[in-house]
């Protein structure tokens, strides 16, 4: 990391195209829209930041010049205000809120107190993502009926309109404060009835920050997990959580690809990392089943593309079910790994 990325950011390019802004080009555009925040009564609520410490809505504006903000934004803005965005723009506007506020978090400081050291850090430090990729998409955005490939990735707001609330989620980059390939994650939703089960507090199919169910000795405590604690699911079970295992029972090093790779090609040390993978998805999967018992159990994510899942881990997971049979399915997402984005459409919907 540079010298250069750990100092409070100046805001002295447009967040979204990375021109150079001058007195007579510069212009402060809401991160979340107006538009939004009198909808959903934002202004005067606040967001909780990654250092704890929380800014209102109203309050989060970021650099833009006046062509991106006048002109390519707001148009992408009214799109999505009359209900008329393609995936395209709905990306591209939920990647604008995401990185717009961590680009506005690298520009305020860690700590208010000046006597403290990391007054003089940001919140978070400029390399902890990659707003370059935000401007290729913009660019692509402002030309004539605009197509990515391949199709964005990731899931990343939640927008439950009829309770007239609205929700951030930062989970399509990596969290900055979890360390490398952060952005897997071990999350869950609950469906019932065709809709989307969401509770009082929004946080129904919490599952990745509980702990590992029936830890075995050598699982105890766990790996300390982004949020505080040790031993979380979403440690385990995920693609760096398969790379650290792997890692600390045989010293080597790969990537969760290069495990999978391995024990097809009949690397017992791989192998011996996917059954151990298994049985601990099993346990995880069981714990859910008695509490719910739920028809089935739909798997995504990049893991979720091993073909072995789908007959090993049912077969592991009876011992922890409390019943003499288990009926529930596992299966294979059908969207891939684009049905983040295409749930978030529904949910806007």
């Amino acid at each position: 990391m540079s010298t250069r990325s750990l100092a409070i950011a100046d805001l002295d390019r447009c967040l979204f195209c990375g021109v150079s802004l001058t007195d007579e080009s510069r212009t402060r555009e809401h991160v979340f829209p107006r538009w939004l925040q009198q909808e959903y009564r934002l202004s005067d609520q606040e967001l909780v930041l990654l250092n704890g410490s929380t800014v209102r809505y109203g309050q989060l504006l970021v650099p833009a010049c006046q062509a991106c903000n006048n002109v390519h934004a707001s148009q992408l803005e009214h799109r999505i205000q009359q209900d008329v965005a393609s995936p395209q723009d709905m990306y591209v506007w939920l990647l604008k809120l995401q990185l717009g506020v961590m680009h506005w978090e690298t520009a305020h400081p860690a700590s208010q107190d000046r006597r403290h050291a990391e007054a003089e850090l940001p919140i978070i430090p400029s390399d902890a993502f990659d707003i370059g990729f935000l401007h290729s998409l913009f660019d692509v955005l402002k030309r004539p009926d605009p197509q990515f490939v391949p199709d964005p990735l990731g899931s990343v707001f939640s927008l439950p309109a009829r309770c007239d609330e609205f929700f951030y989620s930062d989970k399509l980059f990596q969290h900055p404060l979890a360390g490398p390939d952060a952005h897997n994650y071990s999350a869950s939703c609950i469906v019932v009835h065709g809709r989307l089960l969401e509770g009082p507090n929004a946080i129904a199919g919490e599952w990745g920050h509980n702990p590992l169910p029936w830890p075995r000795d050598d699982e105890r405590p766990g790996p300390a997990c982004y949020c505080g604690r040790a031993g979380c699911i979403e440690t385990w079970l995920s693609g760096p959580g398969l790379a650290r295992d792997h890692a600390s029972a045989t010293g080597d090093i790969r990537s969760a690809p290069e495990i999978a790779a391995g024990a097809l090609a009949g690397d017992g040390r791989c192998e011996a990392a996917l059954r151990r993978y298994e049985e601990r998805l099993a346990r995880s999967l069981a714990s859910v089943i008695n509490v719910l018992d739920p028809d089935v159990v739909v798997l995504g994510g990049g893991l979720s593309n091993l073909d072995r899942l789908y007959d090993n881990v049912p077969r592991l997971w009876g011992p922890w079910v409390f019943s003499d049979r288990v009926d529930t399915r596992l299966v294979r997402n059908v969207h891939g790994d684009s049905g983040g984005v295409r749930g978030a459409a529904w949910l806007w919907d």
